[in-house]
């Protein structure tokens, strides 16, 4: 046998003795080894069977008292108002407003074109954009004089000023507020019948617009409205049904009164189903 051969047994000799050594420890060191439950482990599983879960509820924490900051940038009041604004200027349900939307069909002002280019469009959103900017600042800066005795003064000549009222009867009252950071008037009928109220923009370097609104809710779940305006001689009819709090059905009506304004002349009509989200 020659040296070379016997040098590779012996290495072989060598790892084989490591690896026994190492998967088949002594029992001495078996011996020394503690073998103890993990946690979170079970001896025995059997019980499981029968054992009865019970979902987890997990409660939202405490409320603070406090209103979101959400709810306090946006109240009830200024939400609706440019809720009102919104639809007056872009359509009064989805429906209506993705048909009045310009796209690929009526970018360049062909035949069924309505309210012109995409560019114009995004014009008039950036200027309702600026009017809520404005806006914001105007209603929060009121609140802020109204709170604080050392401005109170001041803010309620600011409320004589802008804001006027006379009842007519018992129930009947008429109501007015000029908004001056969207430089327009309001004018609220309020009686026992259906809400009624009017807007008059008063846009510079343009005619004022004026928006007539009549609505009334029919049912729990189904509303009325009608809007008319009066520089476009277009009429609105719009009927909506609640089928859950976040799901409407919707149907709107809209024809011209007389040939001449500032949309196109048609009759459209219109059924859809709106998503909250």
């Amino acid at each position: 046998m020659g040296p070379t051969l016997l040098v590779m047994r012996c290495h072989i000799l060598l790892a084989v003795s490591l690896v026994v050594g190492i998967l088949f420890p002594s029992r001495d060191a078996f011996a020394a080894r503690q073998f103890e439950m993990h946690p979170g482990y079970l001896e025995n599983v059997n019980g499981e069977r029968n054992e009865i879960v019970e979902d987890v509820i997990v409660f939202a924490p405490p409320s603070d008292g406090k209103p979101e900051l959400r709810a306090q940038i946006f109240d009830e009041k200024l939400t609706r108002e440019f809720s009102d604004r919104y639809h007056a200027k872009f359509g009064y349900t989805e429906q209506q407003r993705a048909y009045l939307a310009p796209n690929h069909h009526t970018y360049y002002q062909d035949q069924t074109s309505y309210r012109g280019t995409a560019e114009e469009t995004d014009a008039e959103k950036r200027r309702f954009g600026e009017y809520m900017v404005r806006k914001l600042g105007e209603h929060h800066l009121e609140l802020y004089m109204k709170k604080d005795p050392k401005t109170r003064a001041v803010w309620a000549a600011k409320e004589r000023v802008t804001n006027a009222s006379m009842a007519l009867g018992k129930g009947i009252k008429v109501s007015g507020k000029y908004n001056i950071a969207g430089k327009s008037a309001d004018f609220v009928f309020k009686n026992p019948w259906l809400d009624a109220k009017m807007v008059l923009i008063l846009s510079s370097g343009k005619s004022p617009e004026s928006v007539f609104t009549l609505s009334r809710p029919i049912t729990k779940t189904i509303t009325a409205e009608s809007h008319y305006k009066f520089e476009d001689n277009i009429v609105v009819l719009v009927g909506k049904k609640a089928l859950s709090p976040v799901l409407m059905t919707t149907l709107t009506a809209s024809t011209f009164t007389k040939d001449e304004g500032i949309s196109r002349r048609e009759s459209l009509y219109l059924a859809g189903l709106t998503f909250i989200y």
